[in-house]
């Protein structure tokens, strides 16, 4: 049995999947095994994950029919074997010893969660994210994730296998914030959570990627609103905890996604979010959203259902696709 199953959905990253896989290959870390799910990519990637699994016996590749990121990692949950999970998305690469550290640290002082920081990797530049949380309770981690500070991403961690099989975690089906669902309920459920101060991981944001595309942006965002529901359920009905306990971190969560619905005017379904969760203007003034005064207000009054200014401020700043905040190395 591998130490470690590296779970990798593909789908359309021909690109970029040798990179990935070749990464993963050259850890100092041996002992586990990668499983390649291939989504029914229409590309070459399918005959590339044979062509891996042909030269090196610890990659599994598995084809199925075209079903989103999140059924095949639960593809790769269901057939992994090893004592902990790590995950990593095809577009993306790993330092050659990201899993030798997270390993050491999970083993040394039985972590059920081992995370780092990560880099978001743009063309020209990079942005070091950082995700420190030493001394946290597990409440306040989700709290810090809720608000922004935290990132919620499944792919910079290392995470025992039997915490997943034991608390029937999974990723729900749709394919947006499907990370944050699975990783909340993994923290809940963790007894003891480390952290290594290192950026082990890189986030290629890849402009081919289905999430850049204007024409899938709706199919996101209601996405989106699928699992902050499946969330919302899962923090009251499974967990018994007061959402009202996790304000204003939940209203900077649930805003992150009405401003940008509010950018491609999808009025019926911002108001959808206005009812789930009525005080998320909050997060319009909150220390975390880094926007002029001008659009602050106007994003303020259209919370408040008040919208000519910011359908000005959309006239005059037309919406252009998703806003990379790019930081010089």
């Amino acid at each position: 049995m591998p130490l470690i199953s590296i779970i990798v959905p593909v789908y359309k990253t021909e690109k970029y999947l040798r990179c990935c896989v070749d990464s993963i290959l050259a850890q100092t870390f041996t002992d586990f095994e990668c499983i390649l799910v291939d989504d029914g990519s229409p590309d070459n990637c399918p005959a590339i994950c044979d062509e891996y699994a042909e030269k090196d016996n610890r990659i599994i590749v598995i084809h199925q029919e075209n079903a989103g990121s999140s059924a095949a990692r639960n593809t790769g949950l269901d057939i992994a074997r090893g004592e902990y999970i790590g995950f990593v998305d095809s577009d993306d690469w790993i330092e050659k010893d990201m899993f030798e550290e997270l390993y050491k640290k999970a083993d040394s002082e039985e972590y059920d969660i081992v995370w780092c920081d990560l880099y978001k990797e743009y063309q020209d530049n990079k942005i070091y994210i950082k995700n420190e949380i030493n001394d946290l309770k597990n409440i306040d981690i989700i709290k810090k994730m809720l608000s922004g500070e935290l990132s919620g991403f499944s792919f910079n961690k290392l995470i025992k296998r039997t915490l997943c099989v034991n608390n029937n975690i999974i990723f729900p089906i749709a394919n947006q914030m499907e990370d944050f669902v699975f990783i909340i309920q993994s923290v809940y459920c963790s007894k003891k959570i480390g952290y290594i101060n290192k950026a082990l991981y890189h986030y290629r944001q890849n402009i081919d990627s289905l999430s850049f595309r204007r024409d899938r942006l709706v199919i996101r965002f209601q996405e989106s609103f699928d699992n902050i529901k499946i969330l919302i359920n899962i923090l009251q009905e499974k967990y018994k905890m007061d959402i009202i306990d996790l304000d204003p971190e939940f209203s900077y969560f649930i805003n992150s996604f009405k401003i940008e619905m509010l950018r491609i005017k999808k009025v019926r379904d911002y108001k959808i979010l206005f009812a789930m969760y009525p005080n998320s203007h909050k997060f319009i003034f909150h220390k975390y959203f880094k926007r002029n005064t001008i659009i602050k207000l106007s994003l303020y009054l259209a919370t408040k259902k008040f919208l000519l200014p910011f359908e000005i401020m959309d006239f005059l700043f037309p919406y252009k696709g998703p806003v990379l905040n790019k930081i010089k190395k």
